[in-house]
């Protein structure tokens, strides 16, 4: 876990592209992180997966869980800003040094409530959980959170200029050979 990772140049496997399926993004529709008493997973927000194969994503998740295949057509595709600070989980060990949100003393809570509004008035603009599906611990830690994704909340990361379908279509048009 880094507490001030930068995104950055992604590696070959992964062309640096989320993917949320859903309606189309709507900038006004977004709600601000407010956290959620007792809880691993805030209000508000916004959620995606990593457009790539490694890992378990949320398309992925609901075919195996739910037995429902999520259609392509119902989602699109987005990279972040350069610069965005995310903070990555990959292990319960990394939890430890994220603050944690206040919660009622008669609780006892079995999993992990992080305080997402501390983080985001810290300048953490989003969370990237991956390898949840292959850490017990993780995965009952962030109960709910049920596979790798990233918890977009500071929505002015999200590079809108890439925000289009248009991208998808052109890479579906043949090239002639020279």
């Amino acid at each position: 876990m880094s507490l001030n990772y930068n995104y950055y140049d992604p590696p070959e496997e992964w062309d640096g592209r989320y993917i949320h399926f859903g309606d189309d993004f709507d900038r006004n529709k977004f709600e601000t992180i407010r956290n959620q008493v007792g809880m691993p997973k805030p209000y508000g927000g916004f959620w995606a997966s990593r457009y790539s194969r490694d890992g378990l994503q949320w398309r992925d998740f609901i075919k195996e869980k739910r037995g429902i295949e999520l259609k392509m057509g119902n989602s699109f595709k987005f990279p972040l800003k350069k610069g965005a600070n995310i903070v990555e989980i990959t292990c319960s060990k990394d939890l430890e040094a994220l603050p944690k949100a206040p919660t009622d003393k008669c609780t006892q809570l079995k999993w992990v409530c992080l305080d997402f509004e501390k983080m985001l008035a810290d300048g953490v603009d989003a969370i990237e959980v991956r390898g949840i599906a292959n850490d017990k611990k993780l995965y009952f830690d962030l109960y709910s959170w049920d596979c790798d994704s990233i918890l977009i909340m500071n929505p002015d990361i999200i590079d809108y200029s890439e925000l289009d379908r248009m991208y998808d279509l052109i890479s579906l048009i043949p090239v002639a050979d020279p």
